[in-house]
């Protein structure tokens, strides 16, 4: 097994991608810093080799390759007059092969000092692989032990957006990641929802404009993505459904809402791979708060430093559980909020096509009809019900004041 370790991340410009390994001897690798600026200084960074890396074939590439990266992830949440609001400390791992790809994240700290919204955020590891037709997500809590875990099959073909580490580490080291595009400048958006919501991420007027730019190499990692808002809220409506609204001016008109940049990168087997990365997330100032009108401010940074690479995908590093009870809303029959549920052995998911999904759905679709006219029916015998109670007791009323007038008086 070959491992490059990368003690002291200093990377090589996104648009520069610089000249390949000059053999599996190299120790150390002129690269550039590009935080500052592209033309930032070179500085010698040196690798720790920790066995002699074997001749790769002609033609290699990350998105034909099988790798796993281990990462730092560092969440910041900002108020709106730019003070921190609350931080978080992850640890992420991203597992590659052949357009397959899992992400995991564990939580490892927090910044006690700060106030924050969210609570007591209690430890927990989150789960997210590509499956045929879809994405499966679950979280496992720290101290919780349940007898089945629940999982979520959803028809994306990335983690939720609102879970942002997950998002942040498939974002920086899937090749060729598969983007929502509708055309070359037109995406739906990643709107921020924690959870599988369909009906919100694809829903028609969730678009933006797009601007992608991937490391000038073979692997076509991202380089850059920058997503607008086009003056369109649109997000889960309380009670059920989707709530859509325009913003006020001037960003009823669009504004940048998304914005990734590859901050570094390394060159390794030849493969020029992301080393330190930022996502932000924009928000809107009310006008009492910005002088001078509304403006945006930075929500949230999500930086992932990659800590070392291993040119291999083994599954005997994943850790699953034996069966999950699969909440699947991947079906295209389905609308939202339906589903189907079953259980899932060894995380070994079937696609929609397959007998068992299909037949499921078809169960599903049946009794939820049923269910419509069993509640119906139970309706309507509950207000015929009410309807003879009434009755009954007006006519008793009358029965005991023809034998006692005085009877109701007492």
């Amino acid at each position: 097994m070959a491992h490059a370790h990368l003690p002291r991340p200093s990377l090589r410009s996104p648009a520069d991608p610089g000249e390949k390994s000059r053999s599996s001897l190299s120790k150390c690798l002129l690269v550039r810093d590009v935080s500052k600026s592209k033309s930032g200084p070179l500085k010698m960074v040196c690798i720790i080799w920790l066995s002699i890396f074997p001749p790769l074939p002609r033609g290699f590439s990350a998105v034909q390759a099988q790798f796993t990266a281990n990462a730092e992830i560092t969440s910041t949440y900002f108020k709106r007059d730019g003070s921190i609001l609350v931080q978080t400390k992850a640890d992420g791992t991203f597992t590659y092969s052949n357009g397959w790809w899992e992400a995991v994240t564990r939580s490892i700290s927090r910044d006690q000092s700060t106030a924050s919204p969210f609570g007591a955020l209690q430890p927990h590891t989150a789960y997210c692989m590509r499956i045929p037709d879809g994405i499966r997500h679950y979280t496992v809590y720290d101290g919780v032990s349940n007898s089945l875990t629940a999982a979520v099959a959803c028809p994306i073909n990335f983690p939720p957006p609102g879970d942002f580490p997950l998002f942040a580490i498939w974002l920086s080291l899937c090749p060729d990641p598969e983007l929502p595009l509708l055309s070359s400048n037109r995406i739906r958006r990643f709107v921020s929802l924690p959870s599988c919501e369909k009906e919100v991420l694809n829903h028609p007027q969730n678009v933006g404009d797009v601007t992608a730019r991937y490391l000038d190499s073979p692997e076509r990692f991202l380089a850059s993505l920058r997503i607008s808002n086009n003056g369109t809220y649109v997000d889960v409506k309380m009670g059920g459904g989707v709530d859509v609204s325009t913003y006020a001016e001037p960003f009823d008109r669009g504004f940048m809402d998304f914005q990734y940049e590859v901050i570094e990168t390394t060159n390794i087997y030849s493969l020029l791979i992301p080393l330190k990365t930022e996502l932000k997330r924009y928000g809107i100032k009310r006008l009492s708060e910005a002088a001078g009108g509304a403006k945006l401010y930075t929500g949230s940074l999500v930086e992932v430093a990659i800590k070392n690479l291993s040119l291999t995908a083994s599954p005997t590093s994943r850790v699953t559980p034996r069966v999950l009870f699969a909440f699947d809303s991947r079906p295209p029959q389905l609308t939202a909020p339906a589903l189907v549920r079953y259980s899932v052995t060894n995380d070994e998911w079937q696609p929609v096509s397959s007998t068992q999904i299909s037949r499921l759905v078809k169960s599903a679709t049946v009794a939820d009809g049923n269910s419509i006219e069993h509640t119906n029916r139970t309706a309507s015998r509950t207000l015929r019900l009410i309807f003879f109670l009434m009755s009954f007791s007006f006519l008793a009323l009358l029965i005991i004041r023809s034998l006692n007038p005085r009877a109701l008086s007492k």
